[in-house]
């Protein structure tokens, strides 16, 4: 099941976060509606820190950015809102606020997205959120088609000034492998979750691009 990266129970792992773990994998169908359609999708991470890079994601898409530092999903919901026609990418949240909820979602919680706010929250974090998040990046990471766009920012080093981006990012736990062996992607993509997989080896803290 193309979940995207291993994503064994560890310790710690809350049931839970288990059973929406199966929960994915016995359903093929969930699992090909969390998909953006041909050349939509769009990954990111961090936020842009400085306003050069915010200029730039600002020329990229024709919206000024403003002053304020905004993490990225919050930039480009912002870029979305400002300009559908141009900004048409559809995010991984847009998808699983339309999809229900799994079974043993708690009472009120109708949405996959409401599902996973609650996973995570759970304790500790690197084995219950952050594995479902991955699952479901994963997934949709493995769904795209043609092009993809990429915001990643940056994020705060160490005292070495290095940077754990796998312990911390979605986008480099999962999604950049995942599109690297993902033959329906067009070159572009592939050579961009290249150079990120470079970037985040090298465990640099500024990465700060947009493919958009």
């Amino acid at each position: 099941m193309p979940i995207g990266a291993t994503v064994a129970a560890g310790a710690g792992m809350h049931a839970r976060t288990k059973e929406f773990l199966r929960y994915l994998s016995q359903n093929p169908g969930v699992r090909n509606m969390i998909a953006a359609p041909d050349d939509r999708s769009v990954v990111y991470a961090a936020a842009f820190l400085s306003s050069q890079w915010r200029n730039q994601l600002a020329a990229a898409t024709g919206k000024p950015s403003g002053n304020r530092t905004r993490a990225m999903w919050e930039e480009l919901e912002r870029l979305k809102s400002a300009d559908r026609a141009r900004n048409d990418f559809v995010m991984l949240p847009d998808i699983l606020k339309e999809l229900p909820s799994p079974p043993g979602a708690d009472i009120g919680v109708t949405t996959m997205y409401g599902h996973l706010e609650v996973l995570d929250r759970l304790e500790p974090w690197n084995v219950n959120g952050f594995i479902a998040w991955r699952a479901v990046s994963g997934i949709y990471a493995s769904n795209a088609r043609g092009r993809v766009r990429f915001c990643v920012g940056e994020i705060g080093a160490g005292p070495d000034g290095k940077a754990d981006w796998r312990g911390s990012k979605v986008i480099a736990a999962t999604e950049m492998w995942v599109l690297l062996r993902n033959r329906e992607v067009d070159e572009e993509t592939r050579s961009m979750a290249e150079y990120l997989i470079d970037c985040v080896r090298s465990k640099n803290p500024k990465i700060n691009v947009a493919l958009t």
